[in-house]
C-alpha cells in the first residue's frame, strides 16, 4: 500500500500537470490574429489559473512566467478594456502574489504597465460590437467582475467600483503590481536590492511619466477625484523616490510638484499625508525638488498649512498622533526646502523677518494656554516657538517621572510624534534664526527666561537621542553640531 505522503505527491503532480495543460490551451487562444470572443475567454482563463497566492506560484515552478508575461504584454495592447484588465490580473498575479518579484524586473515589463495606467483615457466598450460570451447566459465581463471582487478587491481594500468598470480595473491592477515591484517596506536584502534595480529601470519604461500623469488627471480643488487610485499614484511614487535622486529630479521637472502643494492643502487628512511622503523624498536630496514643489505658491501653500495645523498640536495627549505626525511631515519638509535652497530660504526668512520686527518684547510662548489657538496674529516663529514650549513641558515632566529612554519614545505613538514634533520644530527654527541676530533677539523674547536655551536644550537632547539609538549619519551630526555653534554664539 502506498504511504500517504506518496499518494499526495502524485495528486499534486498531477494537478500541476493539468493546471499546465490548461494554461498552455488558453495560451494559445490570446494571440492577435484570434477571434475577439476565443481571445477573452483564453484571457479570462489565465487570470482565473494564476490570480491566486498558490496559481502564481504554479506558473513560476511550471517555468510558464514567461509566456504569461508575454500573453500580458499583447492583451495590454488591445483597445479591448476587458483584455487589458485581464493583463492587468497577470502582472499583478506574477508581481504581487507569486512571491517572486523579479518578474517585474525588466523594463519591457515595467512599459506594460506604464502603458496601463493610460486605460483609464480608454472607452469601457466599443458600440456595435458584439459581447464575449463564455457560458450562455454569463459573458466574460461579468466573471471577470467576479473574480477581482473575490481575490483583489476584498485582500487590497480596493473600492468595488474598480471591479466594475474594466478600464478602471486595469490602472488599479497595474498600480497594485507597481507598488509591489518598488516597496520599501522590506527587511530582506534581496527584496531591497531587487526594488533598488526595479527604479532604475521607471524612468526608462515611462512608469514615472505614466505615474504622474495619472495622479495629476485625478488632482482636485478638494479632494484627489479618485481617492484609491491617487493615494495609490502617491505611494508609487513615494517608493520611486526613496533614496534615489534621479527620479527625484525627473519628477521634479514635472508641473505635478508645483501643484500638489497649493491643491492639497484642501484635501482630506490621509491624501495630506500620502502627497506629504511623496513630497519629502523628492526633496530629500535635491534643490531642484525643493524649487518645483514651491513653485506656483507652494511655499505660501505650505507655510499657511502649517501655521494652521501646527497651533492645534501644542496641547494634544495621547490621542494626537495623526495630528503630530502630519505636522511633523510638515516640519520635515519645510527643513528640507531651508536646508537645500538658499533662495527658499530666504523666502522664509524675510517672511520671520517681517514678524520679528512686529513681535512685542516680553510675549513669552508660556503665556498662552498650549491647548490656545495660534492664529491670532502668531506667525511661524510663533508656533515654532510654541511647539518648543510644549515639547519641553512634556519632556520635563516624563525626567521628573523617570529616565526617557529609546523604547519608551516608541512605546506610545502620541508620545513619539510629540519628541519629533519639538525636534523638528527646533532644527527648523534654528536654520531660520542661526545667521540672523534681530531674529534670534526676537525668538529670544518669545521663548520661556526670554532666551534661547529652550532651543539649544532641544537640539542637544535630539542630538544625543539620535547618537543613543545610531540613527544619524557623521555628515548629520556634523551639521547639527555647527547649528548648535552659531546659535549659541
Amino acid at each position: 500500500m502506498q504511504s500517504a505522503a506518496t499518494l499526495h505527491e502524485v495528486q499534486e503532480t498531477g494537478e500541476a500537470m493539468c493546471f499546465a495543460d490548461d494554461a498552455d490551451f488558453a495560451l494559445g487562444g490570446v494571440g492577435e490574429g484570434m477571434g475577439r470572443g476565443v481571445r477573452r475567454r483564453s484571457a479570462m482563463k489565465l487570470a482565473e489559473l494564476c490570480l491566486s497566492h498558490r496559481g502564481a506560484r504554479l506558473v513560476q515552478s511550471q517555468g510558464l512566467a514567461p509566456r504569461f508575461l508575454t500573453a500580458a504584454s499583447g492583451l495590454a495592447r488591445a483597445a479591448d478594456p476587458v483584455l487589458r484588465s485581464t493583463a492587468g490580473c497577470l502582472l499583478y498575479a506574477l508581481g504581487a502574489l507569486g512571491g517572486d518579484r523579479g518578474c517585474l524586473n525588466a523594463g519591457e515589463v515595467l512599459g506594460v504597465l506604464g502603458g496601463l495606467l493610460e486605460s483609464d483615457r480608454s472607452v469601457a466598450g466599443e458600440a456595435g460590437e458584439p459581447r464575449g460570451r463564455t457560458l450562455p447566459g454569463q459573458d466574460v465581463e461579468a466573471r471577470l467582475r467576479k473574480l477581482v471582487l473575490s481575490r483583489v478587491v476584498q485582500p487590497c481594500s480596493m473600492p468595488e467600483a474598480l471591479a466594475e468598470d474594466a478600464a478602471l480595473g486595469a490602472v488599479a491592477l497595474a498600480l497594485l503590481a507597481l507598488e509591489a515591484a518598488t516597496t520599501t517596506a522590506t527587511s530582506s536584502a534581496s527584496a531591497a536590492v531587487l526594488s533598488g534595480e526595479v527604479k532604475e529601470k521607471l524612468e526608462g519604461a515611462g512608469v514615472l511619466e505614466a505615474t504622474a500623469a495619472l495622479l495629476e488627471r485625478n488632482l482636485g480643488e478638494r479632494g484627489l477625484k479618485n481617492s484609491w487610485i491617487g493615494m495609490k499614484c502617491l505611494k508609487v511614487l513615494e517608493n520611486s523616490t526613496f533614496l534615489h535622486q534621479g527620479n527625484a529630479e525627473f519628477l521634479a521637472k514635472r508641473p505635478l510638484l508645483g501643484r500638489l502643494l497649493t491643491v492639497g492643502a484642501r484635501w482630506p487628512r490621509e491624501e495630506q499625508k500620502a502627497a506629504l511622503l511623496f513630497l519629502l523624498n523628492v526633496t530629500h536630496e535635491t534643490a531642484t525638488g525643493c524649487r518645483a514643489a514651491c513653485t506656483g505658491g507652494g511655499l505660501t501653500a505650505l507655510v499657511d498649512l502649517f501655521l494652521r495645523l501646527g497651533g492645534q498640536t501644542a496641547g494634544l495627549g495621547e490621542d494626537g498622533a495623526h495630528e503630530y505626525e502630519l505636522v511633523n511631515l510638515l516640519l520635515g519638509l519645510l527643513i528640507n526646502v531651508v536646508e537645500k535652497d538658499e533662495d527658499l530660504r530666504s523666502d522664509l526668512a524675510v517672511l520671520c523677518r517681517h514678524e520679528a520686527a512686529a513681535s512685542p518684547r516680553g510675549a513669552s510662548a508660556g503665556d498662552q494656554s498650549p491647548a490656545a489657538p495660534c492664529t491670532d496674529g502668531g506667525g511661524l516663529l510663533y508656533l515654532l516657538c510654541r511647539l518648543i514650549f510644549a515639547g519641553q513641558r512634556a519632556a520635563h515632566k516624563a525626567k521628573a517621572e523617570e529616565e526617557v529612554t529609546a523604547d519608551m519614545v516608541t512605546t506610545s505613538e502620541a508620545k513619539g510624534e510629540s519628541t519629533i514634533n519639538r525636534a523638528y520644530a527646533s532644527i527648523l527654527l534654528g536654520f531660520i534664526i542661526c545667521d540672523d541676530a534681530q531674529m534670534k533677539d526676537a525668538v529670544a523674547r518669545i521663548l520661556p527666561g526670554e532666551s534661547l536655551d529652550s532651543l539649544v536644550e532641544a537640539l542637544e537632547e535630539f542630538s544625543q537621542f539620535l547618537n543613543s539609538v545610531h540613527a544619524v549619519t557623521d555628515g548629520q551630526a556634523a551639521a547639527l553640531n555647527r547649528l548648535l555653534v552659531k546659535i549659541r554664539g
